[in-house]
């Protein structure tokens, strides 16, 4: 679920209801809810907040007619309070850092894991010279073990307190 736009699949909204996908497109063939077509991808998505009153005015309009639709209505108004909460603890543990945005964690790790990949493919360039002529296993492995190490030293190095210094860099 993206935290910024509050929007959710068609799926997470039939889940969030207790109710089933079919039954979620139904609702927007009707016209009770409003969706968001998808750009580039098949589905929809919606808005979770606007969402969700509008199928608690559904619910409210249907409940005159049907005691069904009164305890349906409940139920509705209690997942709406559970989704709002779970949105607000997910903001709060963003506000204190404790969660990360998946951007930032692809702008902190993307250029890290590219070294990586860079250094451990370089391995058997820096390796096979080190190597050439030597029989003993142990002393192959030894080099070996210690071109790896200095491959992945990078990884190993790196103080995660930074981590939110970095990942909010163009925030």
């Amino acid at each position: 679920m993206s935290i910024p736009s509050g929007l959710v699949s068609t799926s997470e909204l039939a889940e969030l209801c207790g109710y089933t996908p079919r039954t979620i497109n139904n609702w927007a063939k009707q016209g009770v809810i409003t969706p968001i077509p998808r750009v580039g991808r098949k589905g929809n998505d919606y808005d979770l907040v606007p969402t969700l009153s509008a199928i608690l005015e559904f619910m409210s309009e249907k409940s005159g007619s049907d005691e069904l639709y009164s305890a349906e209505l409940g139920a509705a108004k209690m997942r709406q309070l559970r989704a709002r909460t779970e949105m607000d603890e997910l903001k709060l543990g963003l506000m204190r850092g404790e969660l990360h945005h998946s951007d930032d964690i692809r702008r902190v790790f993307e250029p890290m894991l590219i070294r990586l990949r860079t250094n451990l493919l370089g391995l058997g360039m820096s390796v096979a010279p080190a190597i050439a002529g030597t029989s003993d296993v142990n002393g192959i492995a030894g080099i070996i073990r210690e071109h790896l190490e200095r491959a992945i030293s990078e990884l190993s190095n790196y103080d995660f307190k930074d981590f939110k210094q970095h990942a909010n860099v163009e925030n």
